[in-house]
């Protein structure tokens, strides 16, 4: 009974809000025009339930298309729900709620998104159903069907720039206490290596993911042949290279995934992958929209953000941290 109640005092919260927010709207964009704060309410609620039955499909859409595109043509089509929505309200309440075109609807369509993320975020961030809803449950949904190997796997982390002595060093000072545990136990080694030239990150994941690093002098030069500069942080760039370096069988092969890396290492399953950005054969190519579109993240983003960039002491900021996330930061960098 108490959650049935919650659910209903939210859903009038939910409905004054946006409803206010129309009001407000209307009284600063001429383009809206609101008869009276009922319809206001009446409008925002079925706004709503109609933006919600309609995400899934912005959401498909949008994710097929480069990732540059992607705000861009959210937007576009959730205001096209919004001039559907008011549709159906002119047809309960005649003239009770007026849009007078796409750009008009499109702002409706952020005002009324950001409230409904707000509200979200207050109302069921420490809600445990709330989180399996819209977290644990889509992960399930998505991921309940892959194959578990006989052997164990393997996570490769690079650290860009960390030399062999520094990473000593960090031990021998009380820093990283569980790497330190690893090397004393025999259960791991640390080998050092010495980079050719040119030492830097393309250069050197080329030749870690891909096995070949050639025709790389420096992050940034002029290809004589081409004509044109080369920068390696461009996706261009990246995947240029990757096309000239891999033979098809790169470190990630072949059921690898490759996250936020200048190159694939041939991955299968690649995100934030500069090599592959806009590329329509990944498969975790759209994976991106299930974490942005996400109503938990902004609010966990703060926290993590203010956790890493010291802005409270640490053991202040990790009683707010989910448990997973604190053991995760503990292997790492403790």
């Amino acid at each position: 009974m108490n959650r049935v109640i919650q659910w209903i005092l939210w859903f009038l919260v939910f409905a004054l809000t946006q409803g206010l927010l129309l009001v407000l709207l209307a009284w600063l964009v001429p383009g809206i025009q609101v008869h009276s704060f009922a319809a206001a309410v009446l409008g925002g609620v079925i706004i709503t339930l109609v933006l919600g039955l309609a995400w899934r499909l912005i959401y498909w859409s949008a994710a097929r298309l480069h990732p540059i595109l992607f705000p861009l043509l959210t937007f576009f089509l959730t205001g096209i729900v919004i001039i559907l929505a008011v549709y159906l309200v002119d047809l309960l309440y005649p003239g009770a709620l007026e849009i007078s075109g796409l750009w008009d609807a499109i702002l409706v369509a952020l005002v009324v998104t950001l409230g409904m993320t707000f509200l979200g975020a207050l109302f069921s961030l420490q809600d445990d159903r709330g989180y399996d809803w819209f977290v644990t449950q889509p992960l399930s949904r998505r991921y309940n069907q892959t194959p578990h190997a006989a052997q164990a796997g393997i996570l490769f982390l690079e650290i860009d720039g960390l030399a062999e002595p520094v990473l000593r060093s960090a031990m021998d000072q009380g820093w990283m206490p569980t790497l330190k545990r690893w090397l004393e136990g025999g259960t791991h080694q640390i080998k050092g290596w010495e980079p050719d030239l040119s030492s830097q990150t393309s250069a050197s994941q080329a030749g870690i993911l891909l096995g070949n690093n050639a025709e790389i002098p420096a992050f940034r030069w002029y290809d004589k042949q081409q004509q044109k500069l080369m920068v390696s942080s461009k996706v261009a760039t990246a995947r240029a290279l990757e096309q000239q370096l891999s033979n098809g069988h790169g470190l990630l092969t072949p059921d690898g995934g490759s996250r936020w890396n200048v190159f694939s290492g041939d991955a299968p399953d690649c995100l934030g992958t500069y090599s592959k950005m806009g590329a329509r054969t990944s498969r975790g190519q759209q994976s991106y929209f299930l974490y942005f579109s996400n109503p938990y993240i902004c609010p966990c983003a703060r926290r993590y953000d203010r956790l890493f960039t010291g802005s409270q002491p640490l053991h202040v900021a990790r009683r707010h941290v989910a448990g997973d996330a604190c053991c995760l930061y503990d292997a790492l960098c403790l």
